[in-house]
């Protein structure tokens, strides 16, 4: 066998500047300066190649020191500390991987992982403003200490052991169709950002998937299709500048995948693919929402309008009740989306010369769980011409993004502090000079 080890280590700085308020004035900004150093060892055990058992062992250790440090601004005056947390995180994991090729055209995999993970060491620092805040299940928590005090979050361990087992066959040398199952699994976390002292429970997924592929050089293609079934979705929401994680009970996606690409002539090529996800909540019924509170409205009575521990402003502003989401579409999940391409190559003045474009669809989706904030489907055109020269060592292109001027929300930023949107780029174009050595 081959004995392979990967080292690593990581250490950086980034200091990220952001406005809550999301108007134009500066209400509300906050800096947050994360420091993080993180270490990684792995060994990885190969078996050589030939025989009719292949497999793969290995030892993994990660651990990363993570700490934020948070100021606040009020009106265009000088940040003062608000808080910040720690957490010191660990993972131990071992596993096998094996294919056995029971003939030249049947062949079993089958595999598994076992993590450890621990959450130590954590904590959170008070601000000058919160002494109590609503938990992720609506019930209130309250903590004690001056401004600036260290308050410790207890330690969080996980197990977990993930198997996967994938059944292969190869009619001939042109095609393969296969069924696989996996287990994944997604660690909990000891939510310090948001003041909360309730670890979310850990996620995990049953995938199961079914596919064909072929291939003979001119006609390529890989049809699949797939179902995952979540268990315990960790979902994040922010209210009154603190993330908010917690977990939505159950949900499931399942689909349909397709990807061809067709050689017209040896210069020339077209290629697409088209994706169908049915993606849904199964159950989530402490789903966050964000209601702006009418003080002449009856609902202006209710507790959580009127109280600022819910996470809003009192009238007049933003506060976040809670809903049930239970078979509602999944934050990011569009239900239909595709591609179109072509590519052409020529020779030109002793290099290659390669013209191609793209044209990218997405149906409607959201951005959030409750289905408030809304980005309706649209289209994509892309183009670009490209020469390598002879050496194939430098390469010129002019290219050209978004052609038809197409505007759309990439990221909507809710909070009880204000709405904001982030939008795409407009048409793009530019020049690129590549070289390779």
């Amino acid at each position: 066998a081959d004995l392979t080890s990967y080292t690593h280590y990581r250490k950086d700085q980034s200091p990220y500047y952001g406005d809550l308020d999301a108007v134009a004035i500066p209400v509300f900004n906050i800096l947050v300066d994360v420091h993080d150093q993180s270490f990684s060892q792995e060994f990885l055990l190969n078996s050589k190649p030939g025989g009719p058992l292949q497999w793969t062992a290995g030892l993994n250790y990660f651990q990363q020191r993570d700490t934020w440090d948070v100021g606040a601004g009020f009106g265009g005056a000088a940040f003062i500390p608000y808080g910040g947390s720690s957490t010191n995180t660990k993972s131990y994991a071992a596993f096998l991987d094996m294919t056995y090729a029971a003939s030249d055209k049947l062949f079993l995999t089958v595999g598994g992982r076992y993590s450890h993970d621990e959450v130590g060491d954590s904590y959170f620092t008070s601000n000058p403003f919160t002494t109590s805040y609503v938990g992720p299940q609506g019930q209130t928590i309250a903590f004690s200490g001056s401004p600036g005090t260290r308050i410790p979050v207890a330690t969080l361990k996980n197990d977990s052991v993930t198997p996967r087992a994938v059944l292969r066959y190869k009619p001939d040398d042109q095609s393969s169709v296969y069924a696989s199952y996996s287990r994944g699994y997604k660690a909990g976390i000891l939510n310090v950002g948001g003041l909360s002292q309730l670890p979310v429970k850990p996620e995990t997924i049953n995938a199961f998937e079914v596919g064909y592929k072929f291939d003979n050089r001119t006609l390529s293609f890989d049809l699949s299709s797939f179902y995952y079934d979540y268990k315990n979705l960790q979902v994040s929401s922010f209210q009154s500048g603190a993330a908010q994680i917690r977990n939505a009970a159950s949900s499931e996606i399942y689909g349909a995948e397709l990807q061809l690409r067709y050689r017209v002539t040896s210069a020339f090529n077209v290629y697409g693919g088209a994706a169908w996800t049915h993606a849904r909540y199964k159950s989530f019924t402490n789903a966050p929402f964000y209601s702006w509170c009418d003080p002449t409205a009856a609902a202006f009575t209710t507790m959580w309008c009127t109280s600022v521990a819910y996470g809003g402003l009192g009238a007049g502003g933003i506060n976040q009740p809670y809903i049930d989401a239970s078979g509602y579409k999944m934050q990011r999940a569009p239900e239909w989306t595709g591609n179109l391409g072509a590519s052409y190559s020529a020779d030109l003045a002793g290099g290659k010369l390669t013209l191609s474009g793209n044209l990218y669809y997405t149906s409607s989706f959201y951005f959030d769980p409750e289905q408030q904030f809304r980005q309706d489907g649209y289209a994509l055109l892309s183009a670009r011409a490209q020469w390598t020269d002879p050496s194939e060592h430098v390469t010129l292109a002019v290219y050209g993004d978004n052609l038809t001027n197409k505007r759309y929300q990439s990221q909507v930023l809710f909070n009880t502090l204000g709405i904001g949107s982030v939008w795409n780029s407009p048409t793009t174009y530019g020049v690129s000079i590549g070289y390779k050595y």
